[in-house]
């Protein structure tokens, strides 16, 4: 190259650099945490990247985990939510337990609203995943079956095949299994002995209950 053309070149250079930046898709701005939340974090003791991880799984705010008393009023509890698109709620909560469960938290589904295509996921600072049945305290009141009866029934089950707590309101738990039982009807039965609803006909009875744990590794207990 000659020197006009170099001269040139040098000239053209900073121009080309500009329009380059100018043509360069802009990249999302980083969300930040708001006054609200920025105190939330420091009240209920959370990691404040931990609720910046949250915050980044949905549009909204993140705010405080609302749980249950033994006799099913709502209480503040140590927790927090975010609000999700219904149909991207089983990919958040993946990408969320696969940061925060080494670090010591819990993940689970919160509840979900088919009227509004949205579902909340609650995250709580707990090494034992039970501690999500004792903050929402799972029952079947109608059926008499206490909170201690669905942590015992449940921990009970898991020495024979290992899952995780998926999901969980006053009156509901879902599971998933990392294993399934060995013997899956017969569990299906216990499962159905213990939460009719979940083998009932209109859930396709005993049979369908075997075919939806084949099929899904899952199960879905609710007392209504």
């Amino acid at each position: 190259m000659d020197k006009g053309r170099l001269r040139s070149f040098l000239v053209l250079l900073p121009i080309i650099a500009v329009l380059i930046a100018l043509s360069w898709p802009a990249a999302a701005p980083a969300k930040g945490l708001s006054p609200h939340e920025e105190e939330l974090a420091r009240r209920i003791r959370f990691d404040r990247s931990v609720v910046l991880m949250v915050k980044e799984a949905g549009p909204e705010q993140v705010r405080r985990l609302i749980g249950y008393n033994n006799d099913g009023y709502q209480l503040l509890a140590d927790g927090i939510t975010v609000t999700v698109v219904q149909e991207r709620v089983g990919g958040a909560l993946s990408a969320l337990r696969r940061r925060l469960a080494a670090r010591g938290y819990q993940v689970f589904l919160v509840d979900e609203n088919e009227s509004t295509g949205t579902a909340t996921i609650g995250v709580l600072r707990s090494a034992d995943q039970y501690d999500i049945l004792r903050v929402m305290q799972t029952k079947g009141a109608e059926y008499d079956v206490k909170n201690e009866d669905v942590i015992a029934k449940l921990k009970s089950w898991g020495n024979r095949s290992a899952f995780r707590i998926s999901g969980a309101g006053y009156d509901w738990v879902e599971i998933e299994f990392l294993k399934l039982p060995a013997d899956v009807k017969t569990f299906a039965q216990e499962a159905g002995d213990f939460c009719p609803n979940a083998a009932d006909d209109e859930a396709g009875g005993l049979e369908g209950l075997v075919r939806e744990l084949r099929r899904t590794r899952r199960l879905s207990l609710w007392w209504d």
